[in-house]
């Protein structure tokens, strides 16, 4: 044989994207690792798709129906349903004894925590500083250590730009920015 010489990467997944399945078993709530996928997909998609992380942000407005194209239910013109997002949150609700928004809200809790597990054994637990590979789902309206910290997503991966630029071998570079901009990210803006 010959030896073979060649880059890797390490990588770990985590089963808490938006067609990752939300459960609750009579007890507690439980965010995948089984996925809805792309077909049926979320109960929004209009096709009959169970609960999913998705759907959950739509419930909470995080993601916005009318900024999606037509392209869902059986014929493909449909727009995501909140309608359905409502009505299956609404029966988890009475089932639970919480508002639907409350459900919806603790089911997006649980993905975050296991997006924020996945990051700290990839990096914390390597001596890496967790910002620095957070991705904006995990770190949008973040609560680190019971801090809530508004525009996070936009603070992690302005962190990560100027890492990047500082991490040797990387391209030197500067990030300007003004007052009214620290002025609105101070502000919660977005």
């Amino acid at each position: 044989g010959v030896p073979i010489q060649a880059p890797m990467l390490q990588i770990h997944t985590v089963a808490a994207g938006g067609g990752s399945i939300l459960n609750f078993d009579g007890s507690r709530f439980r965010v995948g690792p089984q996925s809805a996928g792309a077909n049926p997909g979320p109960a929004s998609y209009r096709r009959g798709g169970p609960l999913a992380v998705t759907d959950a942000n739509l419930m909470l407005g995080k993601i916005q129906a009318a900024w999606f194209p037509k392209v869902f239910g059986p014929s493909g013109s449909e727009p995501l349903s909140l309608e359905t997002v409502r009505e299956q949150f609404g029966a988890l609700a009475d089932r639970c004894g919480r508002s639907a928004e409350d459900v919806a809200e603790g089911f997006i809790r649980i993905a975050v925590e296991q997006m924020a597990n996945a990051i700290k054994k990839i990096s914390v637990a390597r001596g890496y500083d967790a910002l620095l590979v957070a991705d904006a789902h995990t770190t949008n309206d973040a609560e680190w250590d019971g801090v809530a910290v508004p525009a996070a997503s936009v603070i992690a991966h302005t962190n990560m730009y100027w890492h990047w630029h500082r991490t040797p071998g990387c391209r030197g570079g500067t990030v300007t920015t003004d007052e009214a901009d620290m002025a609105s990210l101070a502000a919660g803006g977005r």
